[in-house]
């Protein structure tokens, strides 16, 4: 499962990255960066109020590793990042869960269906 996670995660920046054009983007540069700024100031301040909601233990610091990655890109990002933690300290199969089924299933799907009613709106 370690190597079909590690081959997808690959795969799918690979993609990502390949499929852009960046010269098309050099307009959009400055907006972006103040974004990307004011969402890394908000997913900063989300995670340290998370990890003291859900009571400080690894399982917290866990959920808070997922839901940053998740929050600062997609589910792959927000599992990447817990995987990292979890070579180093262990795994956590509570976050794992629930980062899981919130981000790839309900928030994607959610995001899905949300999508595709507004671009037929």
């Amino acid at each position: 499962m370690n190597a079909i996670a590690e081959i997808s995660l690959v795969l799918f920046v690979t993609m990502a990255i390949n499929g852009l054009k960046l010269h098309e983007l050099l307009n959009l540069a400055l907006p972006l960066m103040i974004i990307l700024a004011g969402q890394t100031i908000l997913m900063v301040v989300f995670a340290w109020a998370m990890f003291f909601i859900f009571g400080k233990t690894y399982d917290a610091v866990m959920l808070c590793a997922g839901g940053i990655g998740f929050s600062m890109g997609s589910t792959a990002n927000g599992l990447a990042n817990m995987q990292a933690i979890a070579e180093k300290y262990g795994s956590s199969p509570r976050a794992w869960l629930i980062i899981s089924l919130v981000g790839a299933f309900l928030i994607d799907l959610i995001n899905a269906l949300l999508v595709t009613w507004m671009g037929a709106w």
